[in-house]
């Protein structure tokens, strides 16, 4: 198999294998999340509640406090660096964007 072959068996059989193996196991956590049984929150909300959610989500990816921020500014760099390029190259490389547009 030569690389014109592999990149086409990539695009082809290859895509829709993960996707499926995707979408299973998306299908099987849903599942297990309903399957819990949790009882219903009958608690009125204090406020907006998505303004409260994205306050949640900015301050936990924030460091507690300065004393973690020096111990492990290792950390924090390195993830948010991780993260950063994880989304350019999904989302800026040419090859990815391509894939995108051919869907």
């Amino acid at each position: 198999m030569n690389s014109a072959e592999f990149l086409l068996w990539v695009r082809g059989p290859g895509l829709n294998i993960a996707m499926a193996i995707f979408i299973i196991g998306m299908l099987i956590r849903l599942l297990e999340i309903f399957m819990l049984g949790r009882k219903r929150n009958l608690a009125e909300l204090r406020g907006n509640g998505v303004s409260a959610g994205l306050r949640t989500i900015f301050t936990r990816s924030a460091p507690p406090d300065k004393n973690s921020l020096r111990r492990s500014i290792f950390t924090y760099v390195a993830g948010y660096s991780f993260h950063i390029g994880l989304l350019v190259v999904i989302f800026l490389l040419t090859p990815h964007i391509q894939l995108l547009q051919s869907l």
